[in-house]
C-alpha cells in the first residue's frame, strides 16, 4: 500500500477538525429518538403509547417520566385504552405527573369503556375505596364483573369476596365458590385458600374435606402461608388427609420461614413435644419468641 502524503493527512485532519464529516459523527453518536416517534406524530396512537413506555423504562432512551406521561397522553387522546390506563397510573402515583385521584379514575374509566380490563379492575378497587371517586361498593363489584369477564383473575376474586360478604351486591355463597373456582384455576392463590375454605365448612359447596386440602396445597404451593398453615393442621388431625405429623411440621415450617406467626407456634410445641421432628427444646423456646414477636400472643405466655 502507498503511504498517504503528508499534505492530505493534514487536510483530513483540518476536514475532522472542522467538523466537515460531522454527519458521520453524527451516525457515530446514535440517534435517542425512540422508534415509532414519527408514527406518533403521524397520528398512530400505539406508536404514541410505545413511544411513552420507552421513556417510562428508559429503554433507548433515557429515562423521563414526566415525557412518558405526555405521550401516553397523545395515544390516550388517540383512542388508545391502555395508553389511558397507563396515563391514569401515572396520575395515581404521581410519576411524571402531580398526583390528582379523580383525574386516574376519569382515566381509567376511559380506558374501561375501551375494553381494558385492568382498568376495569382499578377503577373498581377506586370505587371500592372512594379515591378519587365517591366510594360505592354496588359500582365496584359491577367493574370488578367487567373485568372478571375480561380474563382478569383478580377481578374475579375480588368480585366473589363481595358476594362472600354480601357487599354491593346480594350475599350469594354459590355465586363466590364459583367466582373463587374460576380465579383459582388461573393460579391466584388466595382464591384456592377461600375456596378451600368453602368446601371445608360446606358454604356455597357441598362439604368436602379431601377436596379442601388439595386446595389448601395448591394455595400453599402459590404462596399463600395461610393456605400451608391449614393444610398442616389437616396433616395434624388426618382431615381430608392421611395424619402425618412430620408433613404437618414441614408446613409449618414453611408458613413460619415466610414469617406465619401461627405456624411458628405450633412448630415451636411439636419441637417442644417431638411431635413430627426430633425433640428440641432450645429449637422450640426460639420458634416461640418468633411466634410471639409476630404477633401470636399465645406464644408470648409460653
Amino acid at each position: 500500500m502507498r503511504p498517504i502524503p503528508t499534505v492530505l493527512l493534514l487536510l483530513l485532519t483540518l476536514a475532522l477538525s472542522c467538523g466537515v464529516l460531522a454527519p458521520a459523527a453524527s451516525a457515530m453518536s446514535g440517534d435517542d429518538t425512540p422508534p415509532g416517534a414519527k408514527a406518533c406524530a403521524a397520528g398512530n396512537a400505539a406508536s404514541c403509547n410505545a413511544v411513552a413506555i420507552a421513556y417510562d423504562n428508559g429503554e433507548g432512551v433515557a429515562k423521563d417520566l414526566a415525557r412518558a406521561a405526555q405521550f401516553y397522553s397523545k395515544a390516550c387522546n388517540g383512542g388508545h385504552a391502555e395508553g389511558c390506563f397507563n396515563l391514569g397510573v401515572d396520575y395515581d402515583e404521581g410519576d411524571g405527573v402531580t398526583k390528582d385521584l379523580a383525574r386516574a379514575a376519569g382515566l381509567y374509566a376511559k380506558a374501561c369503556d375501551g375494553g381494558y380490563a385492568k382498568a376495569c379492575y382499578n377503577l373498581a378497587i377506586d370505587y371500592d375505596n372512594g379515591e378519587g371517586v365517591a366510594k360505592n361498593d354496588a359500582r365496584g363489584a359491577v367493574l370488578y364483573g367487567k373485568a372478571c369477564d375480561a380474563g382478569h383473575l383478580k377481578a374475579c376474586f375480588d368480585l366473589a369476596v363481595d358476594y362472600d360478604n354480601g357487599d354491593g351486591v346480594a350475599k350469594d355463597t354459590a355465586r363466590a365458590a364459583i367466582l373463587y373456582a374460576k380465579a383459582c384455576d388461573g393460579d391466584v392463590a388466595k382464591s384456592c385458600y377461600n375456596l378451600a375454605i368453602d368446601y371445608d365448612n360446606g358454604e356455597g359447596v357441598k362439604k368436602d374435606l379431601p377436596r379442601a386440602a388439595g386446595l389448601y396445597s395448591k394455595s400453599c404451593d402459590g404462596g399463600d402461608l395461610k393456605g400451608c398453615y391449614n393444610l398442616a393442621l389437616d396433616y395434624d388431625n388426618g382431615e381430608g388427609v392421611d395424619k402425618n405429623a412430620t408433613r404437618a411440621a414441614d408446613l409449618y415450617a414453611k408458613g413460619c420461614d415466610g414469617g406465619h406467626a401461627k405456624s411458628c407456634y405450633n412448630l415451636a410445641i411439636d419441637y417442644k413435644s417431638g411431635e413430627g421432628v426430633k425433640q428440641d427444646a432450645s429449637r422450640g423456646a426460639n420458634l416461640m419468641k418468633k411466634a410471639c414477636d409476630a404477633g401470636e400472643t399465645k406464644a408470648c405466655d409460653k
